[in-house]
């Protein structure tokens, strides 16, 4: 995008979301960022980069801090779909930088610089500031757009003066949180604080669902999981056709897919990348995928699905 593009999708959120990118709040450094473990500070987009092919430290480093100074990071959106059908179900939201124009920096080659650089909460902030631009702007186009995923973690649920904003934004735009589910690592979800899990049922409260992945297994805590307004649990097809290969093992699957979803909870089978797998995994009567097989990151779609 132009600066004179950038300049006017600013003027246009700050009509919607004024309170997001406020200069106070982008100013703030992230001082707890680089004390955090590396799953915490996890990976946005999911494609992978070869080592080859990933822009030197400086590149990055210089990429991250104009991200923050001129408020702006590209956004993709991957989508998600039913099985069978392949219909469009779900967009997932993913954040990427601008080195030049067709060349970005994924989240898992940019996240452990920007906490070293102490401004992973500013990129945070960028990311779910754009997100909501977008979403809003679908809503008004369209009337209804499909629920976006965007991946929230406890370090920002932590910051006091984005979650109010957020919940003030919500608590004003009701369709905006019914579009929205959050998705956490699920390791992350588990150790949540009393004052975290205040904030999940204050966002469940204004309409939002919540989603967990890097998830190894079916989980068997379901009621804790729907205690927590968790809607959608995200499982690689991988690991799927390994634990359903045997007769016992797939007896296993179903049965706990099955409790999961006789309380609200979901299977999305993810990284679908072949049709061979797709056909295996259609057995096991999994109701969404998400992988490449269906589409890839596109950054074109933000702005014109």
């Amino acid at each position: 995008m132009d600066r004179q593009h950038t300049h006017r999708n600013k003027q246009y959120f700050d009509d919607i979301i004024p309170a997001f990118l406020t200069p106070e709040h982008l100013k703030n450094k992230d001082e707890n960022a680089a004390n955090h473990t590396p799953h915490i500070i996890d990976v946005i987009d999911k494609t992978h980069t070869p080592a080859s092919a990933k822009p030197k430290d400086f590149i990055i480093r210089e990429s991250l801090h104009n991200a923050v100074t001129h408020e702006h990071i590209d956004l993709f959106m991957q989508p998600t779909v039913s099985l069978p059908q392949r219909h469009l179900k779900f967009y997932e939201f993913y954040g990427r930088l601008r080195i030049k124009p067709g060349q970005y920096i994924p989240a898992q080659d940019y996240m452990a610089l920007a906490s070293e650089e102490h401004i992973v909460n500013q990129l945070d902030t960028l990311l779910f500031a754009s997100c909501l631009k977008v979403i809003k702007k679908q809503q008004r186009k369209y009337n209804r757009v499909p629920p976006c995923f965007i991946n929230i973690k406890p370090y920002t649920l932590r910051d006091r003066i984005f979650m109010n904003n957020l919940l003030q934004l919500l608590s004003r735009h009701k369709r905006i949180a019914y579009t929205l589910v959050f998705e956490m690592h699920y390791n992350d979800f588990l150790m949540l604080s009393p004052a975290e899990k205040k904030i999940l049922e204050g966002l469940a409260k204004a309409g939002c669902r919540f989603s967990i992945d890097h998830v190894d297994k079916i989980p068997d805590d379901v009621k804790y999981l729907r205690a927590r307004h968790v809607s959608f649990v995200k499982i690689e097809t991988k690991t799927l056709l390994r634990d359903g290969k045997t007769e016992r093992g797939f007896s296993e699957l179903l049965h706990k897919k099955h409790n999961l979803e006789v309380n609200g909870i979901d299977i999305i089978a993810e990284k679908t990348e072949s049709e061979h797998d797709l056909k295996e995994i259609l057995d096991f009567d999994i109701k969404y995928g998400q992988g490449f097989l269906f589409g890839r990151p596109d950054f074109q779609g933000v702005y014109t699905a």
